[in-house]
């Protein structure tokens, strides 16, 4: 499994952690903490934006030998959007995206929930 080397899903949640750590700086006075850590996040994003951005949505992971791995996942589009990661313009193109219904939705049969967007079989969960 290509899981565990470059994850997009995990980098959002770091992004996520120095933002409120610098809030939390900036709260107790720490203005040169806030300003660092605000500092790793800005770059963490144009770096997540540059690995992971992939036309019209984010890919899920890149293995340890630089090969991407795209799911079309639609929770990890929506919560880099939720967190920010996401400009507007690629907010727009992801919703596009995912919204496509020339996409065939990969749907968990248990929960009957679409999670990712890549074609795989549907037939057997319907």
């Amino acid at each position: 499994t290509p899981y565990g080397y470059k994850s997009a899903y995990d980098n959002i949640y770091c992004y996520l952690a120095l933002n409120r750590m610098a809030e939390i700086e900036q709260m107790v006075g720490n203005a040169a903490r806030a300003n660092e850590l605000a500092g790793y996040a800005r770059d963490l994003k144009a770096g997540y934006n540059a690995a992971f951005w992939n036309d019209n949505h984010y890919i899920q992971v890149i293995d340890e030998y630089g090969a991407a791995h795209d799911y079309g996942c639609v929770y990890l589009n929506l919560e880099a959007i939720n967190y920010g990661l996401a400009s507007e313009t690629q907010a727009v193109a992801i919703m596009d995206f995912l919204s496509n219904e020339n996409v065939v939705w990969f749907r968990r049969c248990i929960y009957g929930i679409s999670i990712c967007t890549k074609s795989y079989n549907v037939q057997q969960c319907t």
